[in-house]
């Protein structure tokens, strides 16, 4: 398996997204589905469901953040900030991470179950997350890399303006805040009952919280989500899953021990083949189909590549491939009907 450890020299100094070819907009990972089904499809059919063990571990972080911000109000502020970083962005990281595995409806049979149980995720996070996560990221999977559509990737503006090492710190430290706020303004959603209900709710238990255990409680869990989306391991992987390394690929899987605290959401690549399968059996499909994998390029140190991504001069935000709206398939159809993106015939 070839580890990546520097980006390929053509992939440097960008001045634009990487542009996908004609024979290269396809949905690469659709292709690869469908190889592994018709060779291993009894097998793979074992994995899809739900994951029996995913409700206790996200209660257990869930609860054990609410118990400490109730617990570390009555500290010192040196102990507030450094709990708030060590522990509190933790398991804010990990409660995100959960929001994506629940809201793929991979921890229980029924979808309300599903719904309850990211609700309770995203009580510590002092904003309403988990329904309008579930809207982009739908987007971000079956529109990956399209133009307008798949708000993962960033603006122009964004990518020209962060290129050097002061500024892709900056882009690091302040990731919680793009990460959510980009959407708002290059893709607004309307507001739905589903959405309403988030918010209501989110903000009910803020107000009980601060009523119960003081405001500080909610700086707590704001300092949480910004030190925990920001300058910590586990956000290694917001760059590691689809930033351009090498020309052969647009999206990269993460081999290392952080995967055993965080859903295998490093098994990136696996994932996108397979949304349906939970983060827990991901290491057994590429285990059944090493064919289709092990010749990948991988990482295998979240932390390193927040450095390399820093400290590589020439390595940015341009490097994601980016597909022109037109290049809309027959598959994506509906889905650029729903986003207003017209295909070429259409305009």
């Amino acid at each position: 398996m070839p580890l990546i450890q520097r980006v390929d020299p053509s992939l440097l100094n960008l001045e634009n997204f990487v542009s996908y070819t004609d024979s290269d907009a396809k949905d690469f990972h659709e292709q690869r589905k469908v190889a592994i089904m018709k060779k291993y499809g009894p097998k793979i059919r074992k994995l899809y469901g739900h994951c029996w063990t995913t409700k206790y571990y996200v209660a257990f972080v869930a609860l054990t953040q609410l118990w400490i911000s109730t617990w570390v109000v009555n500290q010192k502020w040196w102990v507030f900030l450094l709990v708030a970083w060590i522990f509190g962005g933790t398991l804010t990281h990990i409660l995100t991470l959960a929001i994506h595995e629940v809201t793929h409806f991979l921890a229980f049979k029924k979808p309300l179950y599903n719904w309850a149980l990211a609700y309770l995720a995203d009580l510590p996070i002092p904003a309403a997350t988990c329904v309008s996560f579930k809207l982009y990221h739908r987007d971000h999977h079956n529109m990956m890399g399209v133009e307008d559509v798949d708000t993962d990737i960033a603006t122009f503006n964004e990518a020209q303006l962060m290129k050097g090492r002061f500024q892709k710190l900056i882009f690091v430290l302040f990731n919680s805040l793009i990460y959510s706020l980009r959407p708002v303004f290059t893709m607004p959603k309307p507001l739905t009952k589903e959405l309403a209900v988030n918010w209501i709710v989110q903000l009910a238990f803020n107000a009980v919280w601060i009523h119960l255990f003081g405001w500080k409680t909610m700086l707590y869990f704001g300092v949480s989500l910004f030190l925990g989306l920001g300058l910590n391991p586990l956000a290694g992987h917001f760059i590691s899953e689809h930033f351009v390394s090498h020309p052969s690929q647009d999206t990269y899987s993460y081999y290392g021990p952080l995967n055993y605290i965080a859903f295998n959401v490093g098994y990136h690549t696996e994932h996108h083949d397979f949304p349906n399968i939970p983060g827990s059996r991901l290491p057994e499909l590429k285990r059944i189909a090493p064919e289709f994998y092990d010749n990948r390029f991988y990482y295998d140190s979240w932390s390193g590549v927040v450095w390399n991504y820093i400290m590589t001069d020439g390595f940015g935000l341009f490097n994601r491939k980016k597909v022109p709206s037109n290049h809309c398939t027959l598959k994506m159809r509906s889905v650029c009907h729903s986003s207003g993106v017209k295909s070429k015939k259409e305009e």
